[in-house]
């Protein structure tokens, strides 16, 4: 195969941030589609999310920092496609500067020093909308302008990719998320937040809510991943994973209420206002249609249904998700 070729389904793949919500939910989707499954988490790691599929995949408890033992993962699983999902979260803002620079910066390093050795192996590296700073309708070739550390170190990241891309031929395609939600998400988030606080009966207290975000069901985010692996693309290749529309805060929470009959309410102006707040951002998914024929599947309202309807059955494990 040349460089760029797409991967073929039920080859082996190795999958970093496989404990996140995106990890969990890609892992299965993996399994489902006959993949052989390794996984790479971080020691001290809640691996609650894979709890249920732990015996049908490959776990190596190794920090994605720890460049040797990266080194020898990926050469123990001679991986066909790498998934490079380790990341700090964007929130909270109180992650120290350092943490992000490590695990973003250097973690991505130890990957792409490993793979400089396989230049047939795909890394599917899932970057962030915080690489753009705010906008709507971003397009992929804009130059970065984050307005946080977090998405400076994303950017950071990006950048060294297509250098590796440059230098050794690497089989690297970005993906630039916005903001997925769905079933395994951190009850921190606005989504399972919302929804969880409803089924206890609790006031939904919000920010000033007028912020808007991309929110793309995890299906369709899952669905625009496996198919930048399948798919022959050219090395390089960077590709927004997004909706398409910004949608304020505020709505999205009104939105979960009133789909769940609006059994409590919506305190708007309740919690105070991040310092590094992003008041807009959504991208431009014309690339991704072009190139990988994708486009999100499920509209906003049948995403918050699937999310309400798994929350509200696995209320027990949703609190412990971290």
């Amino acid at each position: 195969r040349g460089v760029g070729d797409g991967v073929a389904k039920g080859k082996r793949a190795l999958v970093t941030g496989a404990t996140g919500m995106i990890g969990a939910n890609l892992c299965r989707r993996l399994l489902a589609d006959g993949y052989a499954v390794s996984v790479l988490i971080r020691p001290g790691s809640d691996p609650v999310r894979l709890r249920e599929i732990a015996d049908r995949i490959s776990i190596r408890e190794a920090s994605v920092t720890n460049a040797q033992a990266v080194r020898k993962a990926i050469a123990e699983c001679g991986p066909a496609v790498v998934f490079h999902l380790a990341s700090t979260p964007f929130n909270p803002p109180t992650t120290p500067a350092e943490t992000h620079l490590e695990v973003n910066l250097m973690g991505t390093l130890a990957i792409l020093e490993s793979l400089a050795e396989y230049p047939e192996t795909r890394l599917i590296y899932t970057g962030s909308a915080a690489e753009y700073g705010a906008g709507s309708g971003l397009r992929e070739e804009l130059p970065p302008k984050p307005t946080t550390v977090f998405g400076a170190t994303k950017a950071c990241a990006s950048l060294l990719i297509d250098t590796f891309v440059r230098m050794h031929g690497l089989n690297a395609v970005r993906l630039v998320l916005f903001t997925p939600y769905g079933p395994w998400e951190r009850q921190t988030r606005l989504v399972p937040g919302t929804i969880l606080a409803a089924l206890r009966g609790e006031p939904v207290r919000i920010g000033d809510g007028r912020q808007r975000r991309d929110f793309l069901y995890i299906d369709d985010t899952i669905e625009a991943i496996i198919r930048a692996a399948e798919r022959t693309l050219p090395a390089g290749t960077v590709l927004n994973v997004a909706s398409g529309h910004g949608t304020s805060v505020r709505e999205v929470a009104a939105t979960i209420l009133r789909l769940m009959g609006d059994p409590v309410p919506l305190e708007v102006g309740a919690l105070s206002t991040r310092p590094d707040e992003i008041w807009e951002i959504s991208g431009d998914t014309a690339r991704a249609r072009h190139l990988l024929g994708w486009t999100s599947a499920t509209g906003l309202e049948e995403g918050l249904r699937h999310t309400i309807d798994w929350f509200a059955a696995n209320r027990d494990l949703a609190i412990q998700l971290p």
